[in-house]
């Protein structure tokens, strides 16, 4: 079949409503904004309590209903400003309690899920963008929008499942890797000593001070100052040495202290210098416990008072931008970091790598680049900040920068090795993968191995034995797929990490399929998708799903596996619905429901194969399964719109005579007995069984007995040995109507051997001999009635015939 008829198998696939996804509860609405990072679109929605959603698309709408839902002025104010592309337009609905949020897209989306955010009540919705596709609106008939569904005035697109790797699934072992993630915590920066508060106060400070604050030995500070401020001291200077005896707590990671001794100081309005200074190491101190929401909230009441200190302006800004990070908002330290304040030496290099994490995180990693490519000339400065070389050397990495990438993994490995010992391993993994990708394997699975081996069930340990399983595959002409399936399962059971469980999963389903073993990847496939509808991986799983599925259901089918079959059919009707799907399968498809007495499926199926199949030898085995259906649910009218076109386009199909049936059976149960007639007269109709067996039916009913005993008794002998008594019963009917009264009373006779009849024939034989005269042949046969063990009604009746007969005996 061609495209169109393909996707018009939506048609007999959809038969069930589909829903939508429901979260309990109702809320407000407080906050909507907007983002891209690559190939995703992200929406978040902001509530005071989570409602009942529901999401749905159309084309380029996606729309998202909320029950029992109201919606702040502000929201309403917000809606249409700052849309990241490809998002042009944002409408807000109405209607009762129930509010409609329709998001219009410039490309139709690949695919939407909504993800929850633990611990808030925020959603966000995903759209995901194919990777292919170009940035303009595609042409409605491009087949990477969808194949063509006929519609009643033109055509429309439906979204087309596909992959890169669909028809060649080995290559997804060689060429898929995740981008590299890394959730290093947030380093908060602290101006460099002496910085600008010690410089513009040097003459406050005593030299034992300084030395040891230039010598970094913080906790000596802490012990100096706590001793210099119980001498007799007061005003800027003890201000000051607050101030330092802060930090040193800080820079020691003591930051509730340093907020008591904080809390303590009470500057004056004459020293905005010192004021500034306080706010920025509160605001640091309690971002330093965690608290970030907290800190960026009085970073915000604050900023004015701290932005006109021009010391402190621009390292309070980076606080605030590194605060802003740590809550997952990097468009808002971009923001705040956009402000033209002025930054100079090291605050200039942090304001750097910091505009770069931003647009790293928000997704732009050409502006990244360029942001990280201005910094990393400092790179004694980059490499205090792990979390920012992390990004600059994955952003390498994904450029194919890969000899540069080995370099700064493996310093970023020494660097974590000191400060962060956990995350070591995976700077070793991606080091590894950097040298892989330089031509270097045997180094590159050496490396592996020793992260595999020493790193136990770590993300990089289990990162590390996946890409050794891959190498195995790729390296190996004929793999044991059978064997991968258990190692597979050990990393799912192991790993913490969604994506590593992802990966695994899917690879163990591309293993049974490789293997042979398709049943097992649809039931894989399956609850993959249960466990993993909003994963990275979903586009690959629906399109291997696509390709397998229906010779997996086809095989289920002749297994006679009905109701699994069937089950899984209904459960991804969506997805069959762009399958390659076949007349075979179809047709098997139909021959499945039927019987499992699914008959309006089974129907739409083989309606949908009528009007979309072209070859006239499938569509001719069509009809008759089509016909038998309609009969049987009584709808005899779609019977004389299929059985007429049969006979007329096919007069000498194998078919014909069970379509002519049918369709002269239809006509009777509509009313039109006298052309159900006519037709059963014709001399060129076609002679069978059933047929004839009609014709007499219609024509005892019309009262037409001699041609109703003609029909019948053909019947009768086209039936043979195997007999029909009730056909039999009602010739003799006719016969006896028409005076045959020797043919009827044969008949009869012939009856008396048949359980359920023979009082009933012996009742009407008796009456048949009394009409021939033969008196005492009635009265035999009634004398050996009693022998015949008949019912006693019959009984009654045959001496009340004989009785009527003779009112004088």
């Amino acid at each position: 079949m061609n495209e169109i008829s393909r996707a018009a198998g939506i048609a007999c696939i959809l038969i069930f409503l589909s829903t939508g996804l429901c979260l309990a509860g109702s809320a407000n609405l407080l906050g909507m904004s907007s983002g891209r990072q690559e190939n995703v679109n992200q929406v978040d929605l902001v509530f005071d309590r989570i409602p009942e959603i529901h999401v749905s698309r159309s084309g380029q709408r996606v729309r998202v209903q909320m029950e029992n839902t109201r919606v702040s002025d502000s929201v309403h104010k917000i809606a249409g400003k700052d849309l990241a592309p490809p998002l042009v337009r944002v409408k807000l609905n109405s209607e009762g309690a129930k509010t409609i949020v329709d998001f219009y897209f410039r490309q139709i989306p690949r695919s939407v899920d909504i993800t929850r955010d633990k611990g808030s009540a925020r959603l966000t919705l995903n759209i995901f963008w194919d990777r292919k596709q170009a940035g303009s609106r595609p042409a409605i008939q491009d087949q990477r929008v969808g194949r063509l569904q006929p519609i009643r005035h033109g055509a429309a697109a439906r979204q087309m499942i596909s992959s890169d790797y669909t028809g060649r699934w080995t290559d997804f072992f060689a060429r898929f890797e995740w981008p590299p993630q890394w959730d290093l915590p947030v380093k908060f920066s602290l101006p460099r000593f002496p910085g600008p508060l010690v410089n513009e106060n040097r003459a406050f400070l005593p030299d034992a001070l300084v030395e040891l604050l230039n010598g970094g030995m913080w906790q000596a500070v802490e012990n100096k100052t706590a001793e210099l401020l119980t001498g007799d001291i007061g005003g800027r200077q003890a201000d000051l040495y607050q101030l330092v005896l802060a930090e040193s707590l800080i820079r020691q990671n003591r930051n509730q202290k340093a907020l008591s001794v904080l809390e303590n100081m009470e500057p004056g309005a004459e020293r905005p210098q010192i004021r500034a200074w306080q706010i920025y190491f509160q605001v640091r101190a309690i971002a330093g416990t965690g608290e970030y929401y907290q800190a960026a909230r009085i970073a915000e009441t604050q900023r004015k008072r701290v932005l006109q200190e021009t010391s402190a302006a621009g390292w309070f800004a980076i606080l605030e931008a590194e605060t802003d990070m740590a809550m997952g908002e990097p468009e808002q330290a971009l923001a705040g970091l956009a402000r033209d304040l002025g930054y100079s030496g090291a605050a200039g290099g942090i304001a750097l790598l910091r505009k770069g994490d931003a647009r790293y995180d928000i997704g732009d990693m050409e502006a990244a680049s360029d942001f990280y490519d201005k910094a990393v000339f400092d790179l004694r400065l980059v490499q205090q900040y792990p979390g920012s070389l992390a990004r600059y050397t994955s952003l390498l990495y994904r450029n194919q920068k890969y000899e540069t990438a080995y370099r700064h993994w493996f310093l970023l490995s020494e660097i974590l090795a000191k400060r962060s010992p956990p995350h070591k391993p995976l700077a070793d993994y991606w080091a590894a993968m950097a040298l892989f990708h330089s031509g270097e394997p045997d180094r590159a699975r050496l490396m592996l191995w020793e992260i595999e081996e020493k790193a136990g069930d770590s993300e990089a340990a289990l990162r590390a034995r996946l890409k050794l399983m891959d190498l195995d595959v790729m390296e190996k002409p004929d793999p044991d797929f059978n064997a991968l399936l258990p190692r597979y399962d050990s990393i799912i059971e192991a790993g913490d990490k969604r994506q590593i469980r992802e990966e695994a999963f899917f690879k163990q389903i591309l293993a049974c399929h490789l293997g042979g073993n398709e049943l097992a990847a649809v039931r894989q496939l399956g609850r993959f998708f249960d466990d993993y509808w909003a994963g990275e991986l979903l586009a690959e799983a629906q399109a291997l799903f696509v390709e397998i599925f229906p010779d997996a259901i086809g095989a289920m089918l002749k297994q006679e596996a009905y109701f699994e079959a069937l089950t899984l059919v209904s459960k991804h009707r969506d997805l069959l619905a762009q399958a390659p799907i076949t007349y075979g399968f179809l047709y098997d498809l139909a021959e499945s429901y039927t019987r499992s007495g699914l008959l309006d499926q089974a129907a739409t199926t083989y309606r949908y194969l009528m009007d979309f199949e072209k070859d006239e030898k499938k569509q001719a085995r069509i009809f008759l399964p089509l016909i038998r259906i309609c009969d049987q649910q009584g709808n005899h009218g779609q019977v004389m719109r299929y059985a007429p076109d049969y006979v007329n386009r096919f007069p000498d199909g194998s078919d014909r005579r069970e379509v002519f049936y049918y369709y002269v059976r239809a006509l009777a149960k509509t009313g039109q007995s006298r052309e159900a007639a006519r037709m059963l007269r014709e001399n060129k109709r076609p002679v069978h069984e059933k047929i004839d067996l009609l014709a007499g039916e219609l024509f005892f009913e019309q009262k037409q007995y001699r041609l109703a005993a003609c029909y019948l008794g053909r019947a009768s002998a086209m039936a043979g040995q195997s007999g029909l008594p009730a056909t039999d019963l009602k010739r003799a009917e006719a016969l006896f109507y028409c005076n045959k009264w020797r043919q009827a009373a044969s008949v009869y006779q012939s009856l008396l051997d048949e359980d359920g009849y023979r009082g009933q024939a012996a009742f009407r034989l008796i009456r048949t001999y009394l009409n021939m005269g033969s008196r005492n042949k009635a009265l035999n046969l009634y004398r050996q009635m009693s022998e015949m063990e008949i019912e006693a009604s019959w009984l009654a009746l045959s001496a009340q015939e004989i009785e009527i007969e003779n009112p004088m005996n």
